[in-house]
């Protein structure tokens, strides 16, 4: 394979993971691209409008490095991207947990090493990864470079692959080189590409591997640009004290949950919403009237600032929705939708493909 001929692109990027799949588990490649997609989209994602036969043939075309549809992906959908990258940053991503989620149903462990190396070659020699363009480290809550990202001995399978779903999402979502693609069929195989010769240990995230966190707690970066940044990160502690606010953030969630996956879920062009709005808005926002008048009274519970803030802002924002749903704005109401589910992600929730629809 000439140098020039890699790529990091998506197509790239999914045909390692076909060859990484599970064989025994039998996930069928529109079961992949779905559940990539529908960790993009931090939620469930069917291809909705899309027959599974339509979806076969759109990949076969995928695989060999053509473009998906945007209605199909949602690549360019301005909302969908910024919730995504919104999530990464938050408190306990919904994204991680999913791609958690997706490596343990769909990657097979004996192929996590020979993934994580195939792909750091591929970065490593892909010469148009620029330095303005940065890869998200979720251990330090930090962006660096190519050269940074590719340096160290540990990775975090689950984080590993979620940082360059990311980096693709967020520079190469557009197009792809029609100028690099002819190679991808074939030579994007675990199992055929040239691996990497140094050594790589690879994780679980959960495991909280003591020399990973050790590597990486130490490492220190000058503050990134601001091409490399969404916005400011905190520090990330290694050791993290369980939360005083534990129950209590428990309990909020559990009054608050289903509303706020219903919200997250309405299709607001669809005749659904009309007929939500016609026969359930009034016992809807009488629902949010009671819990305003339960929590306003025990957010001042919440010992730490952070949790009583993101309550505060759900409770404002679900009353920002009534009053938009009732003064028929559907541009407000897009907007506090978008904010709605960027809160929700940073409420405590053991996230899976599984239980999304169960919520």
């Amino acid at each position: 394979m000439a140098e020039e001929k890699y790529y990091l692109s998506a197509s790239a990027f999914f045909n390692f993971i076909l060859s990484s799949r599970n064989k025994n588990a039998k996930i069928k490649q529109p079961d992949v691209l779905l559940k990539l997609l529908s960790i993009y989209m931090v939620r469930d994602y069917n291809g909705t409008g899309y027959a599974r036969e339509s979806i076969s043939t759109i990949i076969s075309n995928f695989k060999k490095g053509t473009d998906l549809p945007r209605d199909l992906s949602k690549f360019c959908d301005t909302a969908i991207r910024e919730n995504f990258f919104s999530d990464i940053q938050s408190k306990k991503p919904c994204s991680l947990e999913m791609m958690k989620d997706f490596v343990e149903k769909i990657i097979d462990s004996d192929r996590y090493l020979d993934l994580v190396k195939s792909l750091l070659r591929l970065i490593e020699r892909d010469k148009k990864i620029t330095e303005e363009e940065a890869f998200y480290l979720f251990e330090i809550k930090q962006y660096v470079n190519k050269e940074t990202f590719c340096q160290f001995t540990y990775y975090n399978i689950e984080s590993f692959l979620l940082s360059i779903w990311l980096y693709i999402i967020r520079y190469r979502y557009k197009s792809v080189d029609n100028n690099t693609v002819s190679y991808i069929d074939g030579d994007y195989n675990i199992r055929s590409y040239v691996q990497l010769k140094r050594d790589v240990k690879v994780c679980r995230y959960d495991d909280r591997n003591k020399e990973l966190l050790e590597e990486y707690g130490k490492f220190k970066v000058a503050t990134p640009t601001k091409t490399m940044a969404f916005d400011s990160i905190k520090d990330y502690k290694v050791e993290e004290d369980p939360s005083p606010d534990e129950d209590l953030m428990l309990e909020f969630r559990d009054d608050y949950n289903k509303i706020l996956k219903f919200i997250i879920d309405l299709d607001l062009d669809a005749v659904s919403f009309e007929f939500f709005i016609r026969f359930d808005f009034y016992q809807f926002s009488n629902r949010i009237s009671e819990l305003k008048n339960k929590w306003d009274d025990k957010i001042s519970s919440f010992v730490d600032k952070e949790d009583r803030e993101l309550a505060g802002n759900i409770i404002d924002e679900l009353d920002v929705f009534v009053s938009s749903v009732k003064d028929s704005d559907k541009r407000s109401l897009r907007i506090s939708k978008n904010k709605i589910n960027r809160y929700y992600s940073d409420l405590p929730t053991g996230v899976t493909f599984d239980n999304l629809n169960n919520t």
